[in-house]
């Protein structure tokens, strides 16, 4: 067996193991101890409840500090989640809508997990001479090595602030019991755990170009595992950037987890640029015009799942599935993605390097993305015009990435950094929900640590010339990785 397939089965592992995990969380979370509970029926209700409601009135229900006010109000004892009995003598309506809230977040964690599988798909889209299988097990085993240090402690980290081996029970509930909100806590650990591990394979996208997936891993490993759970912590779990004196907001990550991705992104390139090897041709990769999709059928399946996986990240942060606060959020995805996916389609007849297919997929998840900030709060001329900005400004940042940097295979540093920072302006419109320093804090915070530590991978793995994959025919042709990219471990 060749060494190549040898690290390809290996990343096998922590793949089946996270898959393990997701099972076990997936079936806990479906039934929590109450008599009455039947998934497909309250997803039901969740999602019928959603559409009755639409079109909804803008903003939804929530309060300044984004609490779900519609349901917390009928909920007068304060004290619902003591045991799964207690629940019951809250009378049915309530269970009930307590019940749905917890299958809409479960249905929107499995969304985003189903995206992990999309990057895949996207890496086997764009790649030459490498199995499908080969894009699944590298995503898989970030993905499983992100799920299984999130579930052990990440999430206590989150919500507990004891630090490294708090575990998953350090944030204080039994799992399969509710908050205010109808969330269980091993749903709410199942679909932030899914978030970080979709950030992680996200970047493992660029191993769809020359890049060694061992090298990217050296990249991934510890944001998923230990910094991105801190950044959620020092904003959603209460820590300092929570209760600074800048007020600042993100409704749906897209400064803690959408910011994050593109800065992290924004850094590979420029070292793909800075360490490439002689065998990759000098001359503009747009200029060369191979950047052709090898399996159409498997990019379309992929940018399926991955804007499906994008979307749930606000759909998510209802937290619960009382009709007049998800119909406006979703309300708002729908149309920041066809507009993000229209405006980047137009693009496509200027900027030819990346066709059709590629430009408006990647623009209805940058027209998402650019929304995700304050989802819960825009009215419709906010959500239509920062999605037109990032449809028309994001392209030709995208071109210049391409032209002058390297070839990002998703445009992950343009679509979610770019995205992210329109979305996180959106909150300044709102003086009741953050302040304009404290917005810029909120951005600096979430960017700079990951741009840090993936600098100094960078100059580690850069100099020892770990980055790039060193085989393949043509090399000594001086064969480019965009005409003909090569299997990489």
């Amino acid at each position: 067996m060749k060494q190549r397939d040898v690290f390809s089965l290996l990343w096998a592992i922590p793949g089946i193991i996270g898959l393990c995990l997701i099972t076990f969380m997936v079936i806990r979370a479906a039934t929590p101890s109450v008599p009455s509970a039947n998934l497909v029926a309250d997803l039901s209700n969740a999602i019928g409840g959603t559409a009755d409601a639409l079109i909804a009135p803008m903003p939804s229900g929530f309060d300044l500090e984004g609490n779900a006010v519609l349901l917390s109000e009928e909920v007068t004892d304060g004290n619902i989640s003591e045991s799964g009995e207690a629940l019951t003598d809250l009378g049915r309506v309530v269970v009930g809508k307590m019940l749905a809230s917890n299958a809409w977040y479960l249905m929107c964690a499995v969304f985003v997990l189903l995206g992990i599988p999309g990057i895949g798909l996207l890496i086997a889209a764009k790649t030459w001479g490498e199995m499908t299988w080969n894009g699944m097990l590298r995503v898989g085993g970030v993905a499983g090595i992100s799920l299984c240090a999130f579930f052990i402690y990440g999430y206590g980290l989150i919500f507990s602030g004891v630090g490294l081996g708090g575990g998953f029970f350090a944030a204080g509930n039994d799992p399969v019991e509710f908050d205010l909100n109808g969330i269980t806590e091993i749903t709410d650990c199942l679909f932030l755990g899914a978030c970080v591990a979709f950030v992680g394979a996200v970047w493992m996208g660029f191993s769809a170009g020359p890049i060694r997936g061992r090298a990217l891993l050296c990249f991934i490993f510890f944001p998923v595992t230990l910094l991105l759970p801190l950044l959620l912590n020092w904003k959603w779990g209460g820590g300092w950037l929570d209760t600074s004196q800048w007020t600042n907001y993100d409704f749906g990550g897209a400064a803690l987890l959408h910011l994050p991705l593109g800065a992290g992104a924004l850094i590979i390139g420029v070292g793909a640029r800075c360490f490439r090897k002689g065998h990759l041709r000098k001359e503009s990769l747009v200029e060369e015009g191979l950047d052709d999709t090898i399996r159409p059928g498997a990019a379309i399946a992929g940018y399926a799942l991955y804007i499906l996986a994008v979307a749930a990240f606000p759909l998510g942060g209802t937290l619960e599935a009382t009709p007049e606060i998800t119909a406006p959020v979703f309300q708002a995805v729908v149309v920041a993605g066809i507009i993000g996916f229209f405006c980047f389609g137009l693009w496509s007849l200027i900027l030819t390097q990346r066709d059709l297919s590629d430009w408006a997929s990647l623009g209805a998840v940058a027209g998402i993305i650019s929304i995700t900030g304050a989802a819960d709060s825009v009215y419709w001329p906010h959500v239509i015009g920062a999605s037109l900005l990032a449809g028309f400004i994001l392209p030709p940042v995208i071109w210049v990435f391409d032209k002058w940097i390297t070839r990002d295979p998703l445009a992950t540093a343009v679509v979610h950094g770019g995205g992210a920072i329109i979305g996180c302006s959106l909150p300044m419109f709102f003086s009741d929900l953050s302040t304009p320093l404290g917005q810029l804090m909120l951005v600096a915070v979430s960017a700079l640590p990951v741009m840090v530590l993936f600098l100094i991978v960078l100059i580690l793995v850069g100099f020892i010339g770990f980055f790039f994959s060193d085989r393949g025919e043509n090399e000594s042709e001086g064969g480019s990785w965009t005409a003909r990219p090569h299997a990489r471990d």
